[in-house]
Order: structure tokens, then C-alpha cells, then sequence
């Protein structure tokens, strides 16, 4: 029985020994993960698929001069007007005898009354006799007795008419000849004037802005060339994304500036508005410059224990390196440098990964990203897969 025991004991030793030589022989971080499991599932300095950064970033813009320049195309903006009929008015009869008299009253509205100069008032008159008069807003502007059919166009001065007007016919009365009638037929009735095409005395343009050059703005300053007359030169008005810019009577021959406040640009697109009251104005070499805070590149630190640098190196794991950008089809170039190896990206799309398991080290690390182009960044990470 005795012997028995002995027996059983010695073979519990013998496989305890070879346990000991197998384990003895394993991988470190083998045998560490068997030795101390129960602390290593409660020790998250040697999990899997760690973390090691994860930081958002936002806008970088690219070292060198500070600025940047949006050139506009050049514009020529000139005074137009039209000869147009504004108003006209159908066949009408007016007479006066010893026992009645009728006028015809038309009303003509001028909508555009800004805009309308040269105003005149013809007609024809195939049946006339006595002295025909024609009143504009209750004032005489003609008063005679026509003696052709043809009349020569009747100026209406400016300074008479109104948004509305009211143009009065009416014919003399028969004196002593009171068997007579005095009477006119009026046709082809018509109000001309020469009317302001506002069309071709405005122009609009655009221009991008991204988000990097908003947060990152310092001042903006819109310049132009004024090629124009400075004794006929009208009043030019700029307005930016529909608010007033610039409104003056330019120096002509002249660079022209004016500042900008950061408030008034947006991101993406913004729009120019560029408009003359009178007169003739070519605007050449127009650019809107932004000056911009110097940015540094993005400089982040990530630690590294000898565990998980020996599950590296072993193969068992890798530390790879993820840049997320903003999805917008942009040009995406720059230099990531991580503990002093450079590697150079150009790309279009969202995503540039690398896998740095060669280049950490145990301790401390870093990851440095500079960029070429301006780029916006919504995060970069650093992962254990």
C-alpha cells in the first residue's frame, strides 16, 4: 500500500517537472499570459486592440507666407438706355361748342421713374380744329392750334411727373362763333422715353473660402483697379454675401482697397456683387487677400510598455497609425513624422493609415503631422490591431 502511495507520488512529481521545463521554455509573453492570467484580464496595459491616441484635430494650413489670395476676373460695367414706349393710349375724340364740351383724361404710371429720362408725348391729329391743350399733372405743356396732321413730340419735363400721372386733352371754346364746334380726333397716342438698361451696370462673381483660412484669419483686405473717368464716374457699390462692402465714387486710375471683417466671409462659397449708378467703369486686377495666423503642425505623445512592445515584436500585434479627414474630394497632402521617420501622403480620399510597429520604442512616443496643403483633420488615432 505503501509502495503504491510512493509510486502515485513520484509520477505527480516526474509531470509536475516537465511542466515546470515546458513552461520554463515558452515565449515570454507566452508564458506571462499563462502564469498571470487572472491579472492580466484585469490589467489594460497588456489588452489587445488598445488605444494608444485618439485626438481630433480640425484645420491645418501649411507653413510659409501668411497669405492667401483670391483673384476675381475683371468686369466692365456701362450706362445703357433704350428708346421704349411706356404708355400708349387708343383713338379718342375731344370737341367744344356753345352747348358741350368734352376732354380725355389718361393716366400713365412710371414705375421705373429713376431710370426714365427724355420723356415725350406724340400723337396724330387727322381731324383739328381750335387750340388743342395738353395738361401733364394739372401743368399746360402745349397749348396751340395744329396745323398739321404730324405733331412734333411734346416734351414732359422730368420735374412734372410722378409714379402716377394724369395727362388731360382738351380743345378752346368758340368765342362768337357759337354755331361752330371746335373738335379734335386724336390717334396714335404714345409716351416714349429713353429708360436705363440696369444690366449691363452690374455684375456678380464668387469665390471659395475654406474653413481653415476662417478660423485662422487675421485681417482681409478686397483691392481693385478703377478704370474710369473721375469726372463722369458714377457711384460703384460692392456687397459680399448681400452685405454693403464698398460704396463710393472710386479713385480712378487708382488702386482701391477696402477691408473685410471676418465675420462677413463663410465658408465655401461667397458672393461679389458689383454694380454702377451712371456712367462707364472697367474694374481690373480685383483679388481679395487674407492674411492668416501662422498654424504649427499637430504634435501629439503615446506611450509604449515592454509587454506590448514585446508582442510587436513577436509579431503578434501591430501599431498602426490613422488619419481621418473630412470627406470633401480635396487635394490631401502632407508629412507624418513619427519619433523622427518622415513619410510623405498625397491623396484625395478620407483615410491614410500606416502601420508603425517598426518605428515605436518603449516608453515615450510621438506622432507629428505637418501639412502641405491645407488640410482639415477630424482625428488621428493610434491602435494596437
Amino acid at each position: 500500500m505503501q509502495s503504491r502511495a510512493n509510486g502515485a507520488s513520484a509520477l505527480v512529481s516526474l509531470m509536475l517537472l516537465i511542466f515546470v521545463l515546458w513552461v520554463l521554455f515558452l515565449p515570454p509573453s507566452a508564458r506571462d499570459e499563462l502564469l498571470n492570467n487572472n491579472i492580466s484580464t484585469n490589467n489594460p496595459s497588456i489588452q489587445f486592440n488598445k488605444t494608444l491616441l485618439s485626438q481630433a484635430v480640425g484645420p491645418l494650413l501649411p507653413e510659409g507666407p501668411p497669405l492667401i489670395e483670391h483673384p476675381l476676373p475683371n468686369i466692365f460695367l456701362f450706362e445703357s438706355t433704350q428708346s421704349q414706349v411706356i404708355a400708349s393710349s387708343p383713338e379718342f375724340s375731344i370737341h367744344h361748342s356753345l352747348f358741350s364740351r368734352t376732354e380725355k383724361t389718361i393716366q400713365t404710371p412710371l414705375n421705373n421713374l429713376d431710370d426714365t429720362s427724355q420723356v415725350s408725348l406724340v400723337f396724330r391729329a387727322p381731324v383739328r380744329k381750335g387750340i388743342l391743350s395738353v395738361l401733364i399733372n394739372n401743368v399746360p405743356v402745349f397749348t396751340d392750334e395744329l396745323r398739321t396732321e404730324s405733331v412734333a413730340p411734346i416734351a414732359l419735363p422730368k420735374g412734372l411727373l410722378q409714379n402716377q400721372n394724369t395727362i388731360t386733352f382738351s380743345v378752346s371754346g368758340v368765342g362768337f362763333w357759337f354755331w361752330r364746334t371746335n373738335e379734335y380726333r386724336i390717334e396714335n397716342t404714345q409716351i416714349i422715353a429713353e429708360v436705363r438698361d440696369k444690366s449691363r451696370q452690374q455684375a456678380s462673381m464668387s469665390f471659395g473660402v475654406d474653413s481653415a483660412e476662417i478660423n485662422n484669419l487675421q485681417s482681409s483686405v478686397l483691392s481693385f483697379f478703377a478704370d474710369c473717368d473721375q469726372k463722369t464716374a458714377g457711384t460703384l457699390t460692392i456687397t459680399l454675401n448681400t452685405k454693403k462692402l464698398y460704396e463710393a465714387i472710386p479713385d480712378c486710375g487708382s488702386i482701391n482697397k477696402q477691408d473685410i471683417l471676418g465675420a462677413d466671409l463663410q465658408t465655401g462659397r461667397n458672393d461679389l456683387i458689383v454694380s454702377l449708378s451712371k456712367g462707364n467703369m472697367r474694374v481690373e486686377q480685383a483679388k481679395i487677400q487674407s492674411h492668416v495666423k501662422p498654424t504649427r503642425s499637430f504634435l501629439a505623445f503615446f506611450q509604449v510598455n515592454n509587454l506590448l512592445l514585446e508582442e510587436v515584436q513577436s509579431r503578434i500585434s501591430h501599431v498602426v497609425l490613422k488619419v481621418l479627414f473630412v470627406d470633401d474630394e480635396s487635394k490631401k497632402s502632407g508629412i507624418t513624422n513619427i519619433n523622427g521617420r518622415l513619410d510623405a501622403f498625397d491623396q484625395k480620399t478620407a483615410t491614410f493609415s500606416r502601420d508603425i510597429s517598426s518605428i515605436i520604442r518603449p516608453g515615450n512616443n510621438y506622432v507629428e503631422l505637418i501639412p502641405r496643403s491645407p488640410l482639415h483633420v477630424v482625428s488621428v488615432d493610434v491602435r494596437v490591431e
